[in-house]
């Protein structure tokens, strides 16, 4: 009884409060540029989530370019290590670009028909129907876009490395090897020499 009692009388020194605020010549000048500022605080947030999804688009496109360069960096590091490879240089062909992949939904549609000819003897005739729909959503300035799932990184077209130690049978082995791990490609798209 006494919580309900208490939680009343704050009630109503809170409306009080607010009425005399209200009430007050100071409060009805500032209720106007205050209003304003909520309305601008509005539509500077819109403004800034924008260039949030903005800037996460432009981070999921992968450079081709810049993505070589960094791998290419990667694998002079990784070669370095190995023992008796010594100082390397690493160049890599790409076969294509990055890759997004966006959400999509497929309907599928099967129709059959048969034909009889004038000696009895029917044909069937089927024909597969397939409509492929994006699935979007919206922004927040209301454009409508695809929904990525996912970035596939580019493909790797070949890798020539050239180091001190390629003439070793030992080392451009283990340099084969690392090679291919790390870029999960085939013995057939890496070569090393000295």
């Amino acid at each position: 009884m006494k919580n309900m009692e208490e939680e009343k009388k704050s009630e109503m020194s809170f409306f009080k409060i607010l009425n005399r605020f209200f009430k007050s010549e100071k409060s009805k000048k500032l209720i106007f540029p205050l209003g304003i500022l909520g309305v601008f605080l509005i539509f500077a947030s819109s403004f800034l989530n924008h260039n949030k999804s903005f800037e996460a688009n432009k981070r999921q496109n992968i450079d081709p370019k810049e993505y070589t360069e960094k791998m290419q960096q990667k694998i002079e590091n990784l070669v370095s290590n190995i023992e008796g490879a010594g100082k390397s240089q690493v160049l890599i062909t790409l076969e294509n670009g990055s890759e997004t992949v966006y959400a999509r939904e497929e309907k599928k549609q099967k129709e059959s028909s048969e034909d009889k000819e004038k000696n009895e003897l029917s044909k069937l005739k089927t024909s597969d129907d397939t409509q492929t729909k994006y699935i979007t959503v919206k922004n927040s300035d209301g454009t409508e876009k695809a929904l990525p799932i996912k970035e596939l990184e580019p493909t790797v077209k070949g890798v020539a490395i050239v180091c001190e130690g390629g003439s070793k049978k030992k080392v451009r082995k283990k340099i084969i090897e690392t090679v291919k791990t790390v870029l999960n490609i085939t013995e057939k798209k890496v070569y090393v020499t000295h």
